[in-house]
This record gives C-alpha cells, structure tokens and sequence, in this order.
C-alpha cells in the first residue's frame, strides 16, 4: 500500500503542472481497509453515533457497500458532528467530529 501511494506523490512531485486525473481508479478495497486501520481507536463517534470500534463490527461487509457507493456516485458523507472545546485564554474553537466513513475515504486524508 505504501508503495502505491509513494508512486501516486511522486507522480505529483515530478509532474506539478498536470491534473492527477485518474485517482478515483487507485480507490479499491484495500486502500478503503488501510485507511481504517489508520484510524485510531477510542475516539469520540460521529453525528452517526458510529464509533471505530462499532464499525469495525463486520468491517468488511461495510467496506464493500461503502466502495459500491462511491463508484457508483451514491454517497454522501455525513456531515461532522460539532464540539466547541476551550482555548487557554477562555475562548472556545470548534472541532467537527467526522462519521467513520467519511474518514475513511482517502479523499478525506493526506496522501
């Protein structure tokens, strides 16, 4: 997997002028299981009420449908839940809390 995404940002690094058309072709079920393990455990659930853990619950049954409906150009990711957490001088920043999927399509992260 590493591997795949080192050619996909080098291709970008050496190529900076031309549009990375074909990404969506690169989106497969290994990298949608990738980016979930990627994910850190014990975290707050989204507006789904979903957490990591719950997901993972039949993970692959919930990565395939999430695949289909992206190649397919039916879903839609929820929006993020939103917290508004303290700063050190009294105010207060919001924080939005995505669902599950949504975190784990790679359009969401950094390559």
């Amino acid at each position: 997997m590493e591997l795949r995404l080192a050619r996909i940002r080098q291709r970008a690094r050496t190529h900076r002028k031309e549009p990375l058309n074909n990404l969506f072709s690169h989106l497969d079920g290994e990298l949608l299981l990738w980016a979930f393990e990627q994910l850190e455990g014990g975290k707050a659930a989204g507006v789904d009420g979903v957490s990591v853990e719950e997901y993972g619950r039949g993970l692959e049954g919930r990565l395939a449908s999430l695949l289909e409906r992206l190649h397919r150009g039916t879903y839609r990711p929820q929006p993020s839940r939103r917290r508004w957490i303290p700063k050190g001088d009294g105010r207060q920043r919001p924080l939005g809390i995505p669902t599950v999927p949504a975190y784990c399509t790679v359009v969401q992260q950094r390559f």
